[in-house]
């Protein structure tokens, strides 16, 4: 980083911190002051821009603001440090600005996150699980991902995306997220591996959010997880909250769990526990016996939104996703590239990308730079990228 970049990063860093450390006290009513006297500050439309949008925030009270003060205010020192660093500043600031300038030298626009499944692995059984079918084989080299997370960076993407299978059955993950202390992962795991060891690793870090699978409450939790498991992931609800680490909790939506964690008694026990943000993903029948049946029927799913975020549930954000299709990992491919796959390889949308494992030939796009990947079938007019707009609403 050039002696200007740096004292750019540094007044970035600090102006932030500043303004965060106004955000946990101030009231509303001065909130709302700021934001008119910053929006004199900018010569760019765009930022003031940006300014009117927080202040309209502000004004209607949205959770992200509750959200941000519960993080300033009730998470371990270190840990809101890598927060604020690596994905306000890294990944919505400077990212942000990186991720533009990508798009303008290259004519595309990155995807704005990062998945990997570093395994599909997994030491429970849970019926419907979407990856329940997927080959254990082959797992991602410990070179291959840090090579992709490192390229992610030179894009402007600080915020990577781990799912499986069960992620800390890869005992060189934290390998991972030492090496790339400027970098935010979100970890979406069952928690049976997480023990107070595991959490003070997570202190020591710092830019680690864990999000914990459960199925609402104890009957929901433990008739598709196991028994006893839901008292187990109290147990690790409670350790995180201790050390004042940021989780987030992550549920399937299906016709049998609908009204229990749609209900107040679920949320308010979430927010007791300390989590700060919930995932709900509606059910899909693939996977480990795939069942029709299981599905959340029409009349469940309008209550719980179709991709956006939830307002007004007191203390706690969530995000409510749908499910959605996209084309064959194959048109992803140059021309020519022969390869035989037995699971998804790398999925594309606007948000982010996905990369898994694969049982294939050697010759795969794993082994080249994503930036050829993206130059290639995930440019603006490809049929791969085509197919996926045709297929998502």
């Amino acid at each position: 980083m050039d002696l200007y970049r740096k004292a750019k990063f540094y007044s970035i860093s600090k102006f932030t911190m500043v303004a965060l450390s106004l955000l946990a006290g101030a009231s509303k009513e001065n909130l709302i002051r700021l934001t008119h006297l910053a929006e004199k500050i900018p010569k760019k439309e765009a930022y003031r821009e940006k300014i009117r949008w927080i202040r309209t925030l502000f004004q209607t009270d949205h959770p992200a603001l509750t959200i941000a003060r519960r993080v300033l205010k009730e998470i371990h020192p270190l840990h809101r440090k890598k927060i604020v660093t690596n994905f306000i500043i890294n990944q919505l600031l400077v990212g942000t600005n990186r991720r533009k300038a990508f798009e303008e030298e290259r004519g595309f626009k990155p995807p704005n996150a990062m998945l990997i499944s570093p395994t599909m692995r997994c030491n429970l059984n849970c019926f419907g699980c979407y990856s329940g079918s997927y080959s254990t084989e082959e797992e991602l080299p410990f070179e291959v991902i840090d090579r992709l997370v490192g390229e992610c960076k030179e894009m402007g993407i600080y915020l990577v995306i781990i799912t499986g299978g069960e992620p800390f059955l890869r005992k060189d993950l934290f390998d991972l997220f030492e090496k790339h202390q400027d970098t935010i992962f979100q970890v979406y795991t069952n928690g049976t591996l997480i023990d107070e060891k595991m959490v003070e690793r997570f202190v020591a870090l710092g830019n680690v959010v864990p999000a914990i699978s459960i199925e609402g409450l104890r009957e929901e939790t433990d008739a598709r997880r196991g028994k006893g498991h839901f008292d187990r992931v109290v147990q690790i609800m409670d350790w995180l909250k201790k050390a004042g680490i940021f989780f987030a909790i992550s549920t399937t939506q299906t016709i049998r769990n609908s009204e229990t964690i749609g209900s107040d008694a679920f949320i308010d026990f979430l927010v007791e526990k300390g989590c700060i943000f919930l995932w709900n993903f509606h059910y899909i029948p693939i996977g480990r016996d795939a069942d029709l049946n299981l599905m959340a029927t029409p009349e469940q799913r309008p209550g719980y939104g179709n991709g956006l975020p939830i307002s007004g549930r007191r203390s706690l954000s969530s995000w409510w996703t749908s499910g959605m299709t996209g084309a064959s990992p194959k048109d992803a491919l140059p021309e020519g590239e022969n390869t035989s796959m037995s699971m998804p390889v790398a999925i594309w949308s606007p948000a982010s990308f996905a990369i898994l494992p694969m049982t294939t030939s050697r010759r795969n796009l794993l082994w080249r730079p994503l930036t050829l990947l993206f130059s290639g079938r995930c440019a603006p007019d490809s049929p791969f990228r085509k197919t996926f707009s045709s297929t998502v609403p």
